[in-house]
């Protein structure tokens, strides 16, 4: 099978497909066929899970690096995603926390409170 990243206008890969690797005998060949048989518009790069090409798998959110002709992870990226998702988690523990003081003032349990409700 022959994989393709779509890029956005800042290089960053927006979405990975599959197309047989005989409608894509060349890079060109699987271009053309994406974008004339597919109807898929934008600029789609050839990628590899061999890392045969350009370096190594183009993944949602890599960049590709024109210079050097490769996929690269972003670190900025990837350490925003770290913070958010860590954000989130201490958003999610505080609401737990706030959860179980509510119960604690009203003198129930999880359970209670849940056969009060339904």
């Amino acid at each position: 099978m022959a994989h393709f990243a779509k890029l956005d206008e800042n290089n960053v890969v927006i979405e990975v497909i599959v197309i047989d690797n005989d409608l894509a005998i060349t890079e060109q060949q699987g271009i053309d066929y994406i974008k004339n048989v597919l109807k898929l518009d934008g600029v789609w790069l050839q990628t590899s899970y061999n890392s045969n090409v350009r370096g190594k798998f183009a993944a949602i959110n890599n960049i590709y690096d024109a210079k050097k002709d490769e996929f690269i992870v972003d670190e900025k990226r990837v350490k925003e995603k770290q913070n958010l998702l860590t954000e989130q988690e201490k958003n999610a523990q505080a609401k737990e926390e706030r959860r179980k003081q509510t119960l604690d003032k009203l003198g129930l349990t999880a359970e209670e409170l849940s056969n009060l409700i339904t």
